[in-house]
């Protein structure tokens, strides 16, 4: 798989060695866990804020936006004055301090855009912990040491599991075994017997601390035991992109089309999803402005929300006539989970295609894989 052996076995070979000592002193370090999750998250939050005010200084003006600024400015500077204090409390070096704020920073600027076009991702990832966490550090605090506690002794709360089996059992395909909390194998799988000639990419992080991530194309076809067994270890979200997946929607005259390549991303940690994007380009005069798949996708979007859908309407000299319409709503939540379910549909009439983004992510095990 073009070299991918070779550098999973190295990653591999430091995450056992990671692994095993951890086990040895898990117990022992529960405080010191919770106080480095709080101090990362400080970290992070301090950054969103100050993304936050950056993009709402390059918004043109609206009644609320001078006190919006004024209030997401003392959120920030309380989670400033958070990273100071528990810093202080891992005894951080000055160095790593101000280094991992500006790499903080510029790995937030890559979701958010130069422009902060793309903020709204920020928001649904960090909005909730982070307003949380500079309301009261210190409940906060606990709130990690508890669920490092939890995690380390094997006896986390348990959750309303008829409620969480309804999210999992969410397939944004129906041909194909995507889901919240899927294994790698299980997905795999699927993909395979569905399209077995498609090519993905892996992305990880081999060094911690790096800024570029490190990528490998693979095919369907190939023998994928190394990977299974990179993805049961790695402790971070490793990202799978297939740009040009096939597959077959039903069109406007009720009959399965030949197949259409459309892109799927989505995220593991401990061998999990816990983020799923399907990005399609379906043409109208083929499927219509109502095809059969957006059907099932709102319906979905109905089972556990009763949000009604934003819809905006805009017209310009180039494109014409753009129709843009989004269901997205906070489907499932839990000491553990944050499940957040979007529909996104964008007519362009003048060329005849729609684009539809769906995606469906757990915020807090993306946000903090690692725990």
């Amino acid at each position: 798989m073009h070299g991918i052996k070779k550098i999973i076995k190295i990653v591999l070979t430091s995450f056992f060695a990671w692994t095993l000592v951890a086990n040895v002193n898990a117990f022992a370090n529960i405080e010191k866990n919770a106080l480095n999750v709080t101090t990362d998250e400080a970290r992070t939050c301090a950054v969103y804020f100050k993304i936050l005010g950056l993009k709402y200084d390059a918004m043109p003006d609206f009644p609320e936006k001078k006190d919006e600024m004024a209030l997401i400015k003392i959120y920030e500077m309380k989670a400033q004055s958070s990273y100071v204090k528990f810093s202080q409390k891992i005894a951080l070096p000055d160095k790593e301090f101000a280094d991992s704020i500006k790499k903080e920073f510029q790995r937030m600027l890559k979701i958010s855009g130069s422009n902060y076009e793309n903020t709204s991702e920020l928001i649904d990832i960090y909005a909730n912990d982070c307003e949380t966490h500079v309301k009261n550090t210190e409940e906060r605090y606990e709130h990690w040491k508890n669920i490092s506690k939890n995690k380390q002794t094997n006896q986390e709360k348990k959750v309303d599991t008829s409620k969480a089996a309804v999210y999992t059992d969410i397939k944004i395909l129906d041909q194909v075994d995507l889901a919240i909390n899927a294994s790698s194998e299980r997905v795999f799988a699927s993909l395979k017997k569905h399209n077995p000639n498609s090519t993905c990419e892996v992305s990880f992080f081999k060094e911690e601390g790096s800024l570029l991530p490190t990528s490998i194309r693979f095919s369907l076809n190939d023998n994928l035991i190394e990977l299974y067994n990179f993805l049961k270890v790695y402790k971070k979200n490793a990202s799978i992109y297939c740009d040009k997946y096939k597959y077959k929607f039903i069109n406007k005259s009720n009959e399965l089309w030949p197949e259409k390549e459309i892109s799927l991303r989505f995220n593991f940690c401990n061998n999990k999803i816990n983020k799923i994007e399907a990005i399609s380009y379906l043409n109208y005069g083929v499927y219509g402005d109502k095809p059969k798949i957006l059907d099932k996708w709102v319906e979905i979007f109905k089972i556990f929300s009763n949000k009604p859908v934003r819809e905006k309407v805009h017209n310009s000299k180039d494109n014409g006539v753009e129709i843009r319409k989004v269901w997205s709503d906070e489907i499932y939540k839990d000491n553990f989970s944050s499940i957040t379910y979007s529909v996104i549909q964008n007519f362009e009439k003048k060329i005849g295609l729609i684009f539809y983004n769906v995606s469906i992510v757990d915020a807090k095990k993306y946000s903090r894989c690692y725990l």
